[in-house]
């Protein structure tokens, strides 16, 4: 079959409420792409993508939607398939709200969501027992990364106080996908983490004014350090550069952890 001939690949998004995914989803539906998603609230996001522009039509033609939470594998399993095919790619961008406790101490109402969705979703694909394995792209965060400094100076007593519980959930978020990866059975094809810097809802400047970063198992093949990124320049990268440029596949940012930042 001729590269012209073949079927666009399809994704599964978590977390599609949120700007990075909403963002990345607006796009692929607009392109044509087949997407699925698992969402609490449908009618909350089809007004989302109502007021970015998407078309019922389009709705109609390139979105299945799956109700259900993001933590329980028999809700994630019939997500996972677009008329009875598995799909290609898997972009998980759940994440929580920000609260304070009592004593004014930062954490999030779910601290341990990225990570437990993670361990949910990996379950749910290997009940799949499809031929060929998705892959997984994760959006975590700077600040974590086991070689280094990834963020200014400036912003290292933020991010180690007001962001240590959201942090250490992606942490292991990342960690739940590498070794799944690495192991003897993987459930997943590949893995790329995305870690952008601080999000904003800022317009987007395009995908050549980002500087990009990658990580991988035995350090940073390059760095990226900056203050902030919007989110729909997240989703726009995911889109351009892995949905659409590597045609669903891992590509060029195999295994690694990906900063994006201005």
């Amino acid at each position: 079959m001729s590269s012209s001939t073949m079927p666009k690949p399809t994704t599964l998004v978590l977390g599609s409420t949120g700007g990075c995914a909403l963002a990345f989803l607006v796009r692929a539906l607009n392109a044509g792409y087949d997407c699925s998603v698992l969402v609490r609230t449908p009618s909350k996001l089809m007004a989302l993508l109502d007021s970015k522009g998407v078309t019922s039509t389009t709705i109609t033609r390139h979105l299945t939607v799956h109700t259900g939470n993001s933590k329980d594998a028999a809700t994630i399993a019939p997500a996972l398939l677009i008329r009875n095919r598995p799909v290609d790619l898997i972009l998980s961008s759940v994440g929580a709200a920000p609260k304070f406790s009592r004593f004014g101490v930062p954490s999030i109402d779910d601290p341990v969501v990225c990570s437990t969705s993670m361990a949910a979703l990996i379950s749910a694909v290997r009940t799949l027992r499809a031929p060929t394995k998705p892959i997984v792209v994760g959006i975590s965060s700077t600040g974590i990364s086991n070689f280094g400094r990834d963020i200014p100076v400036a912003m290292v007593p933020l991010y180690h106080w007001l962001l240590a519980v959201p942090h250490k959930d992606k942490k292991e978020m990342e960690v739940a996908m590498s070794d799944d990866v690495n192991s003897a059975s993987p459930a997943f094809g590949g893995f790329i983490g995305i870690r952008p810097s601080l999000l904003t809802s800022g317009a987007a400047k395009g995908v050549a004014a980002l500087k990009v970063g990658v990580e991988r198992a035995k350090g940073f093949e390059s760095m990226a350090i900056g203050y902030t990124i919007s989110r729909e320049d997240v989703g726009n990268w995911i889109f351009e550069e892995v949905l659409k440029g590597n045609k669903g596949k891992v590509g060029r940012y195999e295994n690694s952890f990906v900063t994006l930042t201005y």
